[in-house]
């Protein structure tokens, strides 16, 4: 078994769960405050803040799902040599 192999298992499950936190972080923080930025209330529904955060779920994953399927790409194959 390759050495590397312990390595990056136990660092595998850890990547997952910062992904899915990174994309859950929205729900998490007050309806008035949208990335850190303090939003009155009447401007909720502003569509150009609605648009932000269905751009920010969008751009996450178009980033992140390829990033963990050739992290698991690499991890199958060091699994195998």
């Amino acid at each position: 078994m390759n050495p590397d192999f312990d390595i990056q298992f136990m660092y595998y499950p850890y990547l997952i769960c910062l992904f899915i936190i990174g994309y859950l972080i929205p729900l998490f923080s007050r309806a008035t405050i949208v990335f850190g930025v303090k939003i009155p209330s009447d401007q909720l529904a502003n569509p150009e803040i609605v648009q932000l955060k269905e751009n920010y779920k969008r751009y996450y994953l178009m980033i992140m799902i390829p990033f963990v399927i050739l992290l698991s790409l690499q991890f199958i194959v060091t699994v195998i040599i």
